[in-house]
């Protein structure tokens, strides 16, 4: 047998040599940081924190008659009623004075929607009902009810509405100034009903207890409201993208030789604004100076007399500037649709530069002969405003931010009454009140 070569010797590379490192320059010291800008800076933006996570409340809800006691867990202290969010398991205690003959112990929750016209047109609707046997006798045994058990009741995040599945609405009652002609109540109960067995006094007697409970999902805003909106022309420069422009314009009466007044509100760009969140905003009116004239100031009397004498008894007329949150209420009642709105909170206005209503120096003569009357200001829902909008099928709650302009004496102003609304969305809770979404707070976008 053949042998065979060894295999060929290989080169091992020359051992590697470690260089010592370069050598490094000490680097400079970081500078102060300060949260408030120094005399020689500007913050052109205030980064939003938002809070820890809201605890679970650890009270007790009761309720009873002469036969029933009922205990709601995880309760806020100091409550009148129950309150849920979306999805909340609704959980607690039955308690039976006397539990003797009990044949049978449910737990019923229902939601109810009621629309009533004054003409005396009603609708109600039953849109949410759910049953649970919390205890039942057996047939054939002799074991009695217990005095006292749990129970458990899941709300549902949707109710069947016709063809489709819609969110179950909020508790809501329509108790605002200027809807007095329509009547709305959507509210939810809790039943609790014990049957007992036949005896000689009573044909199957039975035992009810109801109590109503709040629905109150909450919602909150995908971004927040820019920390800083004022000066306004600083942050609209810097941040152009957290500011809604809406446009709309005053009209003119017919041959009156002058043109319209162009109206430019600016509000947050994010339009979802809780119920809690101060709202800022601009406003510009701008137009050629004839037509701010006649928006600011009444025409001349045509007699000096007729001046002098007005003079002494009135005080010469103000245009009105307002803008205001208004609610729309939509209620569908036996085919007959019903719109009524309301304001809901009231904005407050700063003349920009101040007293402009009274100072010929506002108007300013940019090209084209214009001129502009600027305010900035805050508009804020009403502390008894206490849901947002939903939509329920028979029952549409819309919100708008609204300008109103009336120009002095109106009947005989060349400018006519101008009111323009611009939808938003009123939610439960700010953007800063939690860290993050939950299956209670979904982010809207």
């Amino acid at each position: 047998m053949a042998c065979l070569p060894p295999p060929p010797m290989t080169c091992l590379p020359p051992p590697m040599t470690c260089l010592p490192p370069p050598c490094y320059t000490p680097s400079v010291e970081a500078p102060c940081y300060s949260l408030e800008p120094g005399p020689t800076e500007q913050r052109l933006a205030l980064a939003a924190f938002r809070h820890g996570r809201r605890s679970t409340p650890t009270g007790v809800f009761t309720r009873k008659n002469s036969a029933i006691s009922l205990a709601f867990r995880d309760q806020e202290e100091g409550i009148p009623y129950p309150t849920y969010g979306r999805g909340a398991l609704v959980c607690g205690d039955i308690a039976l004075k006397n539990p003797q003959n009990v044949l049978s112990v449910t737990v019923k929750l229902e939601g109810r929607l009621s629309l009533t016209l004054t003409e005396g047109i009603s609708n109600v609707r039953t849109f949410l009902s759910t049953t649970s046997t919390v205890w039942k006798a057996d047939e054939g045994s002799s074991s009695a009810c217990p005095s006292m058990f749990p129970f458990e009741v899941m709300l549902p995040v949707g109710c069947q509405d016709v063809d489709r599945v819609r969110p179950l609405p909020p508790t809501f009652n329509s108790a605002y100034p200027g809807v007095p002609d329509i009547f709305i109540n959507c509210n939810y109960t809790l039943t609790v009903r014990v049957v007992k067995a036949r005896n000689l006094k009573l044909w199957k007697p039975q035992k009810t207890l109801h109590v109503q409970i709040l629905y109150r999902p909450r919602t909150r805003p995908h971004q927040p409201i820019l920390g800083s909106p004022f000066p306004f022309y600083s942050s609209i420069k810097s941040l152009p993208e957290e500011w809604h422009q809406v446009v709309s314009a005053m009209p003119v009466r017919p041959d009156s030789g002058i043109a319209p007044l162009e109206c430019h509100l600016f509000i947050p760009a994010v339009q979802i604004y809780a119920l809690t969140d101060t709202i800022p905003f601009y406003l510009q009116l701008h137009a050629p100076p004839s037509s701010i004239q006649a928006f600011l100031y009444t025409a001349p009397p045509p007699s000096p007399r007729l001046s002098r004498s007005k003079s002494r008894t009135e005080p010469p007329a103000q245009p009105t500037v307002r803008v205001y949150i208004s609610r729309q209420i939509t209620a569908f009642v036996n085919g007959q649709r019903v719109t009524r709105s309301c304001p809901i909170g009231e904005g407050t206005l700063r003349s920009l530069p101040p007293d402009a209503a009274a100072s010929s120096s506002v108007l300013r003569t940019p090209e084209g002969g214009c001129g502009s009357l600027e305010w900035e200001g805050e508009v804020k829902c009403r502390p008894d405003v206490n849901v947002g909008g939903f939509n329920v099928g028979k029952l549409v709650v819309r919100d708008f931010i609204a300008l109103h302009l009336v120009p002095p004496l109106p009947a005989s102003s060349p400018l006519m009454e101008h009111k323009h609304q611009h939808c938003i969305r009123m939610v439960t809770d700010s953007f800063l009140d939690n860290p993050e979404p939950t299956q209670e707070e979904p982010l809207f976008s």
